[in-house]
């Protein structure tokens, strides 16, 4: 599983929506349950995930699928550059 798939699975299930629902246009007003405990849950899921921590500057930037992407691109996580390559 790459590591764009594993991070899909981890905020799919975190939001409770389809995988497919994950896409880097997608914004926490774009998903009901994208709350602040959801907020939480995902952090540590991330973080456990994929074996990093985040700053609270970062998390305070936790807007959109896209913002969380190039934040953890930042610190080494090879995702593509564009999730349309991989969704299409």
């Amino acid at each position: 599983m790459s590591e764009f798939d594993q991070f899909k699975a981890v905020m799919a299930a975190c939001l409770q929506v389809d995988p497919s629902q994950i896409t880097e246009t997608v914004s926490q007003s774009d998903i009901p349950s994208w709350d602040s405990l959801a907020m939480m849950n995902l952090i540590a899921e991330l973080e456990a995930e994929f074996d990093i921590s985040f700053e609270v500057a970062e998390i305070v930037q936790f807007k959109t699928v896209k913002l969380i992407m190039d934040i953890m691109r930042s610190k080494g996580i090879d995702f593509p550059m564009s999730s349309k390559q991989v969704l299409a």
